[in-house]
């Protein structure tokens, strides 16, 4: 026996199972080619064929086809599939021609192999009365290539799920490959002498987030190359992702810079290694970060330490040069300003350099100003806006530290108010000529 069906929704065939079968099943709809084959086991051979379905009216199947066969017991073994989603820029494209097996027996579904693009492979099981299962995913030397990711991995994650609640932990193993993406500066203009993070739009908060827990430990074999346009870096991961329901996602651990290096305009600074510490905030990790920059007989040593919120930089010199010359070296290509404007240039150009390369490791900030104190040693501000109109900064100088807010009451007018402990503070008035 043979039926050969276009069923131009296939809702309705759904609508269908449902009378014998209680389980919940996704809002599908669209055209497709159904072929069934009665075999002399009493088995059905079932191919489906789709050129588009429509999931809740928002996602999309395409170029669906697979072919699988049910036992009067309700056990599947599916021959292969192949189906693509929307572009997301990271997993559209579905397909393998592994066989896969899956039961459906008391209003349980158990999966005990499902291979997936032929490399992961998925088992589990589920109850669709209480909403609960188990789930594990694994691969060894899985390879994962899109426009700007080219991992191998070795993985092994386990999951529970309890109704809306899912719980996944497990290991991460990387073998090495390629980042291309430009993960630094996307959010970053820069206007005159300060760095502005553009406002991005709220997004509702997701559900599924929500529910979501996570313990996964990432360790890299092999180095990982990142490469954009400014960087060329080898560093390895050993990474901890914890999440609790409810909560932030956390990162722990260390990426550690074997080698690589930066460049900025016509500026190349290599780097030595360097670590990156994750204490809990994805978003402001610890530096440890060294690079060298080489001009003429002199080589710069660059240490950048402290958090991503009050990064701290420091120049060495051999043969020696002072800060000032240090600098002046690096934006001149030579140890003494080319105009004269001696400390005013360096301050300005200072700032502008060190905010460049800030700005190339991600690390947020409003305002930097870098220059030299009476003692000619390092000076800085560096600050970020609690509000339109009003920016805290932290500023050394001196070998003293001090606080100072800063009120914008318009373009032209705007007001300091210093402190530095212990009993010294001040206000400054300033008035910005603009024509």
């Amino acid at each position: 026996m043979e039926i050969n069906s276009d069923i131009s929704d296939i809702k309705d065939l759904l609508d269908s199972i449902k009378k014998y079968y209680k389980v919940k099943l996704p809002k599908l709809h669209g055209q497709v080619d159904l072929n069934i084959k009665k075999r002399r086991d009493n088995s059905f051979l079932v191919r489906v064929k789709s050129q588009n379905i429509k999931y809740l009216s928002t996602h999309n199947i395409y170029d669906m086809d697979t072919t699988f066969i049910v036992d009067n017991k309700s056990n599947i073994k599916i021959e292969y599939y192949r189906f693509r989603i929307d572009e997301n820029g990271y997993m559209s494209r579905f397909f393998s021609d592994k066989k896969s097996y899956l039961s459906l027996k008391d209003k349980k579904i158990a999966v005990k192999k499902l291979w997936i693009n032929n490399q992961l492979l998925f088992t589990g099981d589920y109850n669709f009365l209480d909403s609960r299962g188990n789930f594990n995913l694994s691969a060894t030397k899985y390879s994962y290539k899109n426009q700007d990711f080219d991992f191998l991995v070795d993985l092994n994650l386990n999951g529970n799920i309890d109704k809306e609640k899912i719980n996944i932990f497990g290991n991460i193993d990387v073998f090495g490959n390629m980042i291309t993406y430009e993960v630094v500066g996307s959010d970053i203009v820069e206007d005159s002498d300060i760095i502005i993070i553009q406002d991005k739009p709220k997004v509702e908060e997701d559900s599924f987030l929500k529910n979501l827990k996570l313990d996964v430990k990432i360790n890299s074999k092999k180095a990982l190359k990142y490469i954009s346009k400014d960087i060329n870096i080898e560093f390895f991961n050993d990474l901890r992702i914890i999440k609790n329901y409810d909560d932030d996602t956390l990162i722990t651990g260390m990426t550690t810079i074997t080698k690589g290096y930066y460049q900025m305009e016509d500026k190349y600074f290599t780097l030595d290694e360097s670590h990156i510490y994750f204490a809990g905030d994805p978003k402001k990790p610890l530096l440890d970060i060294k690079a060298n920059y080489k001009k003429d007989e002199y080589i710069v040593h660059i240490f950048i330490s402290g958090s991503t919120d009050e990064p701290i930089v420091n120049f060495t010199a051999e043969p020696y040069l002072t800060q000032q010359e240090i600098l002046s070296l690096i934006l001149f290509d030579g140890t003494g300003s080319r105009d004269g404007g001696g400390a005013e240039a360096y301050t300005l150009l200072g700032g502008t350099f060190a905010k460049g390369l800030i700005k190339s490791l991600g690390i947020d900030v409003d305002h930097l100003l870098l220059g030299t104190d009476s003692q000619d040693n390092l000076s800085f501000e560096i600050g970020r806006k609690i509000s339109k109109d009003i920016t805290v900064i932290y500023q050394h100088e001196n070998g003293k530290d001090g606080v100072k807010a800063r009120i914008e009451h318009n373009k032209n007018f705007e007001t300091d108010i210093i402190i530095q402990p212990p009993n010294s503070s001040s206000v400054e008035f300033l008035y910005k000529y603009s024509k």
